[in-house]
């Protein structure tokens, strides 16, 4: 019942498929890293509120998580990044959701979503 079509909203993923290395004036790297992402696609997903004990016995006590959103197959990756809009740039500050952590369940997968 949960994962109907109608209880499900349209959104939009970008996952995350590398790093790429920032390099100073000198072409030198620095150490740290961008993260690249894939190009915008339209998901359909269930979201629900992350209240309840069903919740908190499935990510546990302390997980801070605003949404938790059901799916029939594994279509999330960790970190992927969630718009209710159509994104067009700058993916890791423009977000609405991002995938924290990620459960498998008898007979779909459970995905615990936090806000940007």
């Amino acid at each position: 019942m949960r994962t109907l079509r109608r209880n499900q909203e349209l959104l939009w993923v970008v996952d995350p498929v590398g790093k790429i290395p920032k390099l100073d004036r000198d072409g030198y790297p620095t150490g740290e890293f961008t993260v690249e992402y894939s190009t915008p696609k339209q998901i359909r997903l269930a979201l629900y509120p992350s209240l309840g004990d069903v919740v908190r016995k499935m990510f546990g006590e302390d997980m801070d998580i605003a949404y938790l959103s059901l799916a029939d197959s594994e279509i999330l990756t960790k970190d992927s990044l969630l718009f209710y809009t159509k994104p067009t740039e700058k993916f890791d500050t423009t977000y609405d959701l991002k995938v924290k952590v990620i459960k498998k369940s008898l007979n779909h997968w459970n995905y615990g979503l936090e806000f940007r």
